[in-house]
């Protein structure tokens, strides 16, 4: 759809709130290519007024049918936005402590692990429905951990985010690390610092 050059920008929660839609199913619908939208300098995601009018008039933005909602092994929908036990692996005290203050704002449940050693050990007890996991630590990596994950019968289908500040946004790959890291397993891999909207599309699209 081509925007108007005087086409209103909205933001994300903008339009779930004229849609009457989570801001989740906005960003899955983005992600999908079934809403147009446009990035700023910054990352943000905004969605041009004549789309929102567009889905008023002709309802949600498919062929036809709309988006799906996951569902559990009953056929009953599930959130994969909310309420998410997440393990978080990162040794960078900092690093570590912001993000899973934005998890936990966003509703998540966080554990949290210094290294691939630690996490294996949480991992050994329980199953979380998401591991983030940097990749250059001390004892046992990121790459280690994510080939422990896909070679374990109870966690092989966990699914992995991998950061790593080694990879740039451009997609470049000086050390081979986004390479390995999908090689190991990985669902996803973002460069460090990201923001935090590109990280929540992520974890919308590895776990649909």
């Amino acid at each position: 759809m081509t925007e108007s050059i005087n086409d209103t920008l909205l933001k994300i929660s903008d339009v779930a709130r004229l849609l009457n839609f989570s801001e989740v199913t906005i960003k899955r619908w983005i992600y999908q290519g079934k809403i147009s939208s446009t990035k700023t300098p910054g990352g943000q995601y905004r969605i041009p007024l004549s789309e929102v009018e567009r889905i008023k008039t002709m309802g949600q933005p498919a062929a036809g049918e709309g988006v799906s909602s996951p569902v559990d092994h009953l056929g009953q929908p599930v959130s994969i936005a909310r309420d998410l036990l997440i393990l978080l692996v990162e040794d960078v005290v900092e690093t570590q402590g912001f993000i899973s203050y934005w998890l936990r704002q966003q509703g998540h449940r966080v554990d949290l692990a210094n290294d691939g050693a630690k996490a294996l050990q949480l991992l050994s007890t329980y199953k979380p429905d998401l591991v983030i996991t940097d990749l250059r630590m001390p004892d046992v990596n990121g790459f280690e951990l994510i080939r422990a994950i896909r070679n374990s019968p109870h966690l092989s289908d966990l699914p992995v985010i991998a950061i790593s500040i080694y990879v740039s946004k451009e997609g470049e790959d000086f050390l081979g690390y986004r390479e390995e890291a999908f090689q190991a397993g990985a669902n996803a891999v973002l460069s460090k610092p990201f923001d935090y909207e590109t990280l929540e599309m992520e974890i919308v699209k590895v776990l649909s």
